[in-house]
């Protein structure tokens, strides 16, 4: 389920980037709360483009602590939309690589 106040209409069809900087991003495992959404969720994915909308979300998760139930149980939101982290996924040294190269390619 995407958020519907995410499903802001691309008339350009041209893909609208996220505005937070790659160094704000929580990384994969992170459960958070994320606003006007009643369960946690767990971060599966970042930079995630909506084929709905072709917008970049910080974040693609799930419902924390079920998982993937289907593709419709997935939502995308941006770090301003979070409201309380409850816990920082695993970073080690492939994971900052992996951000430097995120860095390097925008």
């Amino acid at each position: 389920m995407i958020f519907d106040l995410f499903k802001k209409k691309n008339k350009d069809n041209m893909i609208v980037p996220s505005k937070t900087k790659i160094d704000e991003l929580l990384p994969i495992g992170s459960v958070v709360n994320v606003l006007d959404y009643e369960h946690r969720v767990m971060i599966i994915g970042i930079k995630q483009i909506s084929l709905e909308d072709n917008h970049e979300y910080d974040y693609a998760a799930v419902p924390y602590p079920e998982g993937q139930i289907g593709i419709e149980s997935q939502v995308l939101f941006n770090n301003e939309d979070i409201s309380n982290v409850s816990f920082v996924g695993y970073q080690d040294s492939e994971r900052f690589a992996f951000i430097e190269q995120i860095k390097e390619n925008n």
